[in-house]
């Protein structure tokens, strides 16, 4: 019996020694600090955070078609890195007086046709072709208040969706 209380007492103290080696220190970061893992450490984000690109940033919330537009406002300069921008069904805008009314009023037919093809395309030309007259008419009213509205509007399948949070 004694014999197995040693063996026992043994596994246990290998087992234990031979983790405490092979484990890595693991480390809760900040916003802003380093994440990610090497030879020696693991090193995690705190609540409310995620890392990206090795560092720990505030997590997003917006929806795929929100952060898509967002992304494309900045670039362009319309908005600040803090700013958000309404997305509604394949209309991506900021200051654009009256686009919610046309990007609402042409939801379906948008949809539809950036489902099908990318906006500017041929095969976006030969879906609009097959539309009512009634179809086209709403989408080319939401479609020319957009460009009259420039670099502040912009369409595309990725901003399918109403956007939010």
């Amino acid at each position: 019996m004694s014999r197995m209380i040693a063996n026992l007492c043994l596994f246990v103290l290998a087992a234990v020694c031979s983790t405490d080696a092979s484990s890595k220190q693991e480390f809760v970061r900040q916003l802003g600090g380093a994440c990610g893992e090497d030879s020696k450490i693991i090193a995690t984000c705190a609540a409310g955070l995620t890392c990206k690109d090795g560092y720990c940033e505030q997590k997003s919330y917006l929806s795929a078609a929100s952060a898509s537009c967002r992304e494309i406002m900045i670039k362009a300069g319309v908005i600040g890195a803090r700013e958000t921008v309404p997305v509604h069904d394949g209309f991506c805008y900021k200051h654009c007086d009256g686009m919610y009314e046309r990007a609402m009023a042409a939801s379906e037919v948008t949809a539809r046709l950036l489902l099908r093809a990318s906006a500017g395309s041929q095969a976006f030309a030969e879906e609009f072709a097959k539309l009512s007259d009634s179809e086209k008419a709403v989408f080319k009213a939401a479609e020319d208040k957009c460009d009259s509205c420039g670099k502040q509007c912009t369409i595309g399948a990725g901003f399918l969706g109403r956007g939010g949070y």
